[in-house]
Order: structure tokens, then C-alpha cells, then sequence
């Protein structure tokens, strides 16, 4: 794959070979580290295999995002604003293409810092700390992400409730509803709120669609699909059944990924 080869160049560039020996040297940087053959070909290794999982993990964000937002806009004509989930995506997997660089040679650059330290050390502020010396182990990272773990496990679950629901009404009953309110007075949100009568009980829901808001103003009457079992919670019958705050899980699984098992 040239992508990859040409990536592999530019990681090997600060690898220098001379007169036997090979050294780690970055470009502006006055000290140099002696490594072995097996070290150098050991960090060519690891780049090699991060830059991949790198890869795929940028995929695995930006793909799966910018469908559900595209989806959501054409589809379900949610406003366009959606697509904006996929600049966080994009630089999601932007940050995992430098982490690939960077962590496979992360031994190493602390060596180097280690190095500098000794030649400066009646003068430490000449040395720029790198800020990929000392990284955590895997456990103290999760540990210390478990705020991050939190949300992903109570947005999944959230969102995997709120999916079984919507699906359950979608594939449900259809009846008659009475639309009570139709405007966009409430922070220029389309509200459109109904009533609806079910085996005798009446219930009330609603749901923000401009489109629907234009169609249809108070007194009119519109369908819904319900499902019998919970007839309190109501859809659009072209409405998607992925809630929202799915985006949140999309967006964490391959960042918890990373942090569990590339680290």
C-alpha cells in the first residue's frame, strides 16, 4: 500500500545509519540516541501495526457518523446542523494518525529526553519536555478515563432502550392523533405536539419537525404509530428509529478502543 510505505519513510527519517551504528536523531535536535538494528526494526514494527489500527480506527468513527448524520438530513429531514458531527469525527481520527507516530517511538524519545536533561542540566529550561515521555500504563489510563468508560456504557444503554422502544412503536399500531400545538416559538424549535386515544385512555406526545409543523397546524390530525403495549410513547411512521444520543457511543468505541487495547 503506497499510503502506508510512504508513511513508513517519513516515521524512519529521524533514523540515521552512520559508520555502523544507528541512532535516533529528530531534526533540530543536539543529541542522539544509539540504538541497535533490532530496536530500529522493532520501532518500524510498532509504527507499522498503529498506523493500520490507526487507520481503521479513523474509519470506524468518520464512516459510521457521517452516514447516521447524512441519513438523518436526507432522510428524516432533520436540519443540516447534523452534519456537523462529523468535524469531531474527522479530528478524532486525525489525532489517532499522529498517535500512531508518536507512540511507537515513545521508548525511545524518552531516552532522548533523558539525554538532553544530562547535557543541560545546569540549564533544564533549555530542554523542552516531550509530551509523550512518561505516558501512564494501559490500566492507569483506563483508570483515569473511567468518566469516559461511564458515559459510553450509560449512552449505549440509553440509546439501546430508546432504539428497542422506537422500533416496538414503528412496528406497532396506527392511529389517529390530534395535533395541539404547531410552531417554532420555543428557541425557533419545531414543536408539534398531539393527542391521541387508545383503547379509551388518552395520551399526548410530541416531536420536532419543521417540515411536519408546516404541514400541519393546530386542529388538524395526523397518524402516528404506537406500540400497545407502552401506548403512552408514539412515531412518525417515517421517522428514524435511532435516537440521537447514539451518536455518543458511535463517537467513544473506537476512542475506548484505543485506550484499552492500543495503548
Amino acid at each position: 500500500m503506497f499510503f502506508l510505505r510512504d508513511r513508513v519513510d517519513q516515521f524512519m527519517q529521524p533514523f540515521i545509519y552512520e559508520n555502523g551504528q544507528w541512532y535516533f536523531r529528530p531534526q533540530g535536535a543536539d543529541v542522539s540516541v544509539p540504538l541497535t538494528e533490532d530496536q530500529v526494526n522493532e520501532a518500524e514494527e510498532k509504527f507499522r501495526f498503529r498506523f493500520k489500527l490507526a487507520f481503521v480506527g479513523m474509519w470506524l468513527i468518520f464512516l459510521p457518523v457521517s452516514a447516521w448524520a447524512t441519513a438523518q438530513v436526507v432522510f428524516y429531514d432533520k436540519p443540516a446542523t447534523y452534519l456537523l458531527t462529523i468535524i469531531p469525527a474527522y479530528l478524532a481520527g486525525f489525532y489517532f494518525m499522529v498517535w500512531a507516530t508518536k507512540s511507537a517511538s515513545r521508548d525511545i524519545r524518552g531516552r532522548m529526553w533523558d539525554l538532553e536533561v544530562e547535557k543541560h542540566a545546569g540549564e533544564p529550561d533549555t530542554a523542552p519536555k516531550s509530551s509523550w515521555h512518561n505516558v501512564p500504563p494501559r490500566k492507569v489510563i483506563v483508570q483515569r478515563t473511567w468518566l469516559l468508560w461511564a458515559a459510553f456504557i450509560a449512552s449505549s444503554a440509553l440509546s439501546g432502550w430508546d432504539y428497542r422502544n422506537n422500533v416496538r412503536a414503528l412496528n406497532g399500531v396506527t392511529v389517529a392523533a390530534t395535533v395541539i400545538r404547531s410552531d417554532d416559538q420555543d428557541a425557533h424549535k419545531c414543536h408539534v405536539d398531539y393527542d391521541y386515544t387508545w383503547k379509551g385512555v388518552h395520551h399526548s406526545d410530541g416531536t420536532l419537525d419543521c417540515k411536519l409543523m408546516d404541514r400541519h397546524p393546530v386542529g388538524s390530525t395526523i397518524d402516528v404509530k404506537i406500540d400497545p403495549e407502552r401506548p403512552g410513547h408514539s412515531m412518525m411512521p417515517n421517522a428514524s428509529p435511532w435516537p440521537p444520543e447514539i451518536i455518543l457511543p458511535i463517537f467513544l468505541a473506537p476512542i475506548l478502543l484505543f485506550l484499552a487495547v492500543a495503548l
